[in-house]
């Protein structure tokens, strides 16, 4: 038991879910030897893959549902942050390079944000990183 909750604590639930699964997989595979059998044993893990996406999403609806700005407007700050950093680097700086080409050509350019960072915010905040597999294994995908 101590190394099931070593697990959870030092690699985060996400990994330490996996792993279990994985285990428990195996374990599976050598009880059930029918395809049916093993169908519904993998059905199951799915499901239990999916447990940690699933209480993000109530997370997410009870942080929502807060009266306090400071706790229901943390997601909407962030995505508007997220919408304006990307009108900037991908809209804006583009027209202000292309007016210092034709008006100032001695002018410095201004700076381009780290994408990467944000697209890693902004995907996580989204939910795309394992939301969209979770509506396709329910069949509710469009």
């Amino acid at each position: 038991m101590a190394p099931i909750l070593g697990g959870l604590v030092g690699k985060g639930v996400g990994e330490a879910a996996g792993s279990i699964v994985t285990a428990v997989g195996g374990v599976l595979d050598n009880l059930f030897t029918s395809d049916e059998e093993r169908a519904k044993a993998a059905l199951a893990l799915k499901q239990i893959e999916q447990l940690p996406v699933l209480a993000q999403l109530d997370i997410a609806k009870i942080e929502a549902a807060h009266r306090s700005r400071f706790v229901a407007g943390g997601r909407p700050f962030i995505m508007w942050v997220c919408g304006f950093a990307l009108a900037y680097n991908f809209i804006l700086r583009d027209l202000i390079v292309w007016g210092f080409a034709v008006w100032a050509p001695t002018m410095p350019l201004p700076p381009a944000i780290q994408i990467e960072y944000l697209m890693t915010v902004l995907m996580g905040i989204l939910g795309l990183g394992g939301y969209r597999t979770f509506e396709k294994i329910k069949g509710v995908a469009r």
